[in-house]
């Protein structure tokens, strides 16, 4: 089987529905078990099958109603947030990681279907990351020194403090870089530890409450208020396309109508919600590549 990965960048806030309230937010997003949102493999199935010309789609398996049932010829993964954008009192915004995150690349790093496998092995530089520190690609961005002499090699990001570590991160900027597809922004990377990325993340979500009005009156209707959460824009997520290239030739097809694509998932896509970008890393228009 090969396998790639499949980067996900988010062009507008999205919302992929837990499908029940949790405390004050009536729509939140779904979580894992420790807390991390993410879009499940099924839901970004359904939205990569609709996108797909009818001749594709019957390599994502027949649809529910089909009396006919044909396994999926193509596998979809969970994807997870890789880089999420962050308040910094220094710079304006960042991106954070963490260990944790970032593993979901080196765990499967061996399998994938990628040349320079070694070149993306960055695990030396996560077992660096110590409680409280933030890893920066490019300290001088966030470094707080320039503001109070007392902050020198601190940095805040989303309103919590972090000490600055150093390392040496080439690996890790390759893998932004060629992997993610990060150019200019990778500077911008921060990797916290992981005690502190679900309270950082979740302080990047996006809370809105709207309302909907009694058409005459122009008035709140009864019961018509509620609270939707959104995972914000230009989050990065990771997720994976596994395929028999050599048995059906139809899946290069896919893989070349996907590369590149624009297509919603989650909810509220009426409201502009749910915009993401795909990029198969090592599959290119023409066939497949090294990467």
């Amino acid at each position: 089987m090969e396998i790639y990965p499949l980067v996900i960048k988010a062009v507008t806030p999205i919302h992929v529905g837990a499908g029940e309230a949790v405390a004050e937010v009536d729509q939140p997003i779904i979580r894992d078990s420790l807390g991390i949102p993410f879009i499940q493999a099924s839901g970004l199935k359904g939205a990569i099958k609709a996108v797909l010309p009818d001749n594709l789609k019957k390599l994502l398996g027949s649809d529910p109603e089909n009396p006919v049932k044909e396994p999926s010829k193509v596998k979809i993964y969970d994807a997870y947030p890789i880089l999420v954008p962050a308040r910094s009192l220094r710079g304006l915004y960042c991106y954070v990681s963490s260990p944790h995150l970032l593993k979901w690349f080196l765990n499967l790093r061996s399998f994938l279907s990628i040349s320079n496998k070694d070149g993306y092995d960055f695990s030396d530089v996560l077992n660096q990351v110590e409680e409280g520190s933030a890893l920066l690609i490019h300290k001088d961005m966030f470094d707080l020194g320039s503001i109070s002499g007392n902050f020198e090699g601190k940095v805040m990001f989303n309103e919590e403090f972090f000490t600055i570590k150093e390392g040496n991160i080439d690996k890790l900027r390759n893998f932004l870089t060629d992997v993610i597809g990060m150019s200019d922004e990778v500077d911008r990377v921060a990797i916290i530890s992981d005690d502190k990325i679900v309270g950082i993340v979740n302080k990047s979500l996006i809370r809105i409450t709207r309302v909907r009005l009694e058409k005459e009156a122009k008035r709140v209707e009864s019961g018509g208020l509620w609270t939707e959460e959104y995972i914000p824009k230009d989050t990065y997520f990771l997720s994976y396309v596994g395929c028999y290239l050599d048995d059906h030739n139809n899946v290069k097809d896919m893989l070349n109508e996907l590369n590149g694509k624009l297509l919603f998932v989650g909810g509220l896509e009426t409201i502009g919600r749910g915009l993401v970008h795909l990029k198969i890393f090592g599959w290119g228009r023409g066939g497949r590549h090294g990467g």
